[in-house]
């Protein structure tokens, strides 16, 4: 009898100290972009993102990220420009319809702020990226970062057309 209330309560224990930490899943999110072209910036997005989030603040080592874009989803806001972004040239959509993101590390750094490595594939090209990721109580989860377009073989060479792309993601979270 005595083992049995100590067992319960041990039980109680532990969902009471596990129940304090928040975890979190994927609700909805965006990838935007940005790029100098002719002297001007050309900004655009993706307008069709997956991804499968699981993440506790306090517990970031054991965060699992996958997320995948539609590059057919592309929006700069100019329909000819987008058809042409899908050509084989820049992300080639028939061949590589998805971009790919997934964490293989996460390291809280301050409060809001983690240390992030992924790794990127587009058009079939994968790169380890390292980025800051910032998370707000509100279960808002973004990070800026920047790449070499050419690393990934999209534009080919160009005099008109910068080869860094700045990125800025943002997911909005739920918590469960």
């Amino acid at each position: 009898m005595i083992f049995k209330k100590q067992l319960i309560l041990f039980s109680l224990l532990i969902v009471t100290a596990t129940s304090g930490f928040a975890q979190w899943q994927f609700q909805s999110g965006t990838v935007a972009f940005s790029i100098k072209n002719a002297g001007l910036t050309v900004e655009g997005d993706f307008t069709q993102v997956e991804a499968k989030i699981n993440f506790n603040p306090d517990q970031a080592e054991k965060a699992s990220i996958e997320a995948s874009i539609n590059t057919e989803s592309i929006n700069t806001g100019i329909n000819l420009r987008d058809k042409h972004l899908q050509k084989s040239e820049y992300f080639d959509v028939a061949k590589f319809p998805k971009i790919s993101l997934k964490l293989i590390s996460l390291t809280r750094d301050s409060k809001k702020g983690y240390n992030a490595i992924f790794n990127l594939t587009i058009k079939g090209i994968s790169k380890e990226l390292k980025f800051p990721v910032e998370f707000a109580n509100s279960g808002k989860l973004q990070a800026t970062f920047t790449i070499d377009r050419r690393d990934f073989k999209v534009g080919g060479n160009s005099w008109t057309m910068g080869d860094n792309v700045k990125i800025q993601l943002s997911a909005q979270l739920q918590k469960i």
